[in-house]
């Protein structure tokens, strides 16, 4: 999957000190005898253009404390030719088959078996290898979460880790979250708020970001109550440097048992049936511009003030 990542901002720059070490040891390496840009042009193809999930397991050696681990997605259908199904297809429809369950089979794999995974090897070699390209697997992915919570922690953890010379956070260039509608409505909505405002807050430098939202019918609060909260909540991210925003609505989970009719949707579940209608892919095409516009509008008023 390709990520279209913008310009470069975070560097690291050896000390004099280490630069003359890593030199003189290193002086019969091919690669590191290679001019800058090259030698970049190399780490970015071995550890970057990834899109990535990421999530918090127990961990195998100790069964009470969990830690992140991550996965390649599998997917074939990256976030931008989905936008561009999304925002193409007849507006009289309800639903768009291919755009339904597109990361299922990633969360299903990464459970069982042994799920494709970046390979860091490269930046054990050496320790100016380290110092040149520590930056790129958070620079030039883009790193997925269906979690508000394990967000939140993530840069909670990043945070930690970092320092005046690596700083994680600002590394990071595209971010994509996973949510459903009656996440924003009930419990998760405080948990996605605080999220965005930690990567508001950390994750200064993302140009990219991508929202995967499932209208997840059921018994609770219907698509357009939903979205409300979730406008209101992403309108925090407005304060990145975004230059590409995507945001895609499928209609993949239905809890209890569902009958379509007539262009109504008839939901039973604990609390018995609700009658719904189906908003159409035009309703949710106009939603998501204006979400979008409400992402993008601080870049481009930056860019404005440029001119």
């Amino acid at each position: 999957m390709q990520l279209r990542s913008g310009p470069k901002v975070v560097q690291t720059t050896l000390d004099p000190q280490t630069a003359a070490s890593s030199s003189a040891s290193n002086s019969s390496s091919l690669l590191l005898m290679l001019p800058q840009e090259l030698k970049t042009h190399i780490y970015e193809l071995v550890l970057g253009g990834h899109f990535i999930h990421i999530s918090k397991r127990t961990s195998l050696h100790d069964g009470s404390r969990k830690k992140f681990s991550h996965f390649i997605c599998y997917t074939s259908l990256s976030e931008a030719d989905a936008q561009e199904l999304f925002d193409s297809s007849d507006g009289l429809n309800t639903r768009i088959k291919e755009l339904e369950g597109r990361h299922q089979r990633c969360h299903a794999t990464s459970g069982s078996g042994n799920p494709l995974r970046l390979d860091f090897s490269l930046l054990h070699c050496c320790r100016q290898i380290r110092d040149e390209a520590w930056s790129v697997p958070y620079s030039k992915n883009t790193f997925s979460f269906h979690n508000a919570r394990q967000l939140y922690d993530f840069v909670q953890q990043l945070s930690f880790h970092s320092s005046s010379r690596t700083d994680f956070n600002l590394a990071i260039r595209s971010l994509h979250v996973e949510m459903t509608g009656e996440d924003c409505y009930l419990h998760q909505k405080s948990g996605w708020c605080a999220a965005f405002d930690a990567v508001a807050e950390r994750m200064q430098c993302i140009q990219q970001i991508g929202i995967s939202l499932d209208e997840h019918f059921s018994w609770g609060a219907p698509w357009w109550a939903a979205c409300q909260p979730l406008l209101a909540g992403i309108a925090v991210l407005s304060r990145l440097p975004l230059k590409v925003a995507t945001l895609v609505i499928s209609s993949k989970k239905t809890l209890g048992t569902t009958y379509l009719y007539n262009g109504m949707l008839w939901t039973g579940g604990r609390t018995g049936f609700r009658f719904d209608k189906i908003p159409t892919l035009a309703e949710k095409q106009e939603w998501v511009a204006r979400a979008k516009e409400t992402l993008l509008r601080q870049s481009d008023c930056d860019q404005g003030a440029a001119l």
